[in-house]
């Protein structure tokens, strides 16, 4: 079955994921060592201007671009809207409150700096994804949507496992890699342009910061991009969606 929201273009094996991922790593090319110290007032200035990339990316705001731009995709599809509204209800806008409540009580910054303090994060962003992936096959919510909040548990479960026992990771470069494979699927290559740059510039902006280390965020990149490829392979494969992306 085919359907009209998948790019005609779109194809893992046409090569563009591996210029996604190359170009993206030269981006990231020595970011480690690019804070200065100490710091000039010019320095001080774009750590404001950096600390905003921060905040318009933050992953429960980055989660609702990228089901806006699902929905715009697969808008005439049945249950768009409603899919579209249980999506923004679960990924971002009880993940922000939730989040806000917690770092209340937990007496720490609004990113959770502190990786030993990130379990509960991941915990309760963990069940709201679930709770919204069990919602939209509910409805019958279009395939792209029902696919990425799928790509969402799964994604949060992987990352949550890493800081647990690996490494921190960047949880924002993860929220804009991840979708983007989603991005992809309903808009074709055009949209890696957009997604490298918009990757880039946040993962840049973690590491000046210091938040981050550029392997860190290389790791977030090369995961979340082949985690949830592989997720929409086996989804496809085996059919689990309302209509079957024949890109997959």
């Amino acid at each position: 079955m085919q359907t009209p929201w998948v790019h005609e273009d779109f194809g893992f094996s046409r090569g563009g994921m591996p210029i996604y991922l190359f170009a993206f790593f030269l981006c990231l090319h020595r970011l480690a060592d690019c804070l200065p110290h100490p710091m000039r007032r010019v320095e001080v200035r774009k750590m404001k201007a950096e600390s905003l990339i921060s905040a318009a990316f933050a992953p429960q705001l980055t989660a609702a671009y990228w089901f806006l731009a699902i929905y715009v995709a697969e808008r005439s599809l049945p249950s768009a809207l409603t899919g579209l509204a249980i999506s923004l209800t679960f990924a971002s806008l009880l993940q922000a409150a939730a989040l806000l409540s917690y770092v209340k009580r937990a007496r720490t910054d609004f990113y959770v700096r502190q990786r030993e303090k990130r379990d509960p994060v991941f915990l309760i962003s963990f069940g709201f994804y679930m709770a919204g992936l069990v919602s939209l096959v509910a409805v019958k919510a279009p395939t792209l949507t029902t696919w990425l909040m799928a790509a969402y548990v799964v994604n949060t479960a992987l990352a949550a496992l890493i800081n647990r026992y690996l490494t921190k990771v960047s949880i924002h470069v993860w929220g804009i890699s991840g979708p983007s494979v989603a991005v992809f699927m309903a808009y074709g290559p055009s949209s890696i342009i957009l997604m490298l740059v918009v990757a880039a510039l946040v993962g840049y902006e973690r590491v000046y910061a210091g938040a981050h280390t550029s392997s860190q965020v290389a790791l977030a990149l090369f995961l979340s991009v082949i985690t949830t490829a592989c997720l929409f392979a086996v989804l496809a494969h085996f059919n689990l969606g309302f209509a079957s992306p024949r890109a997959l």
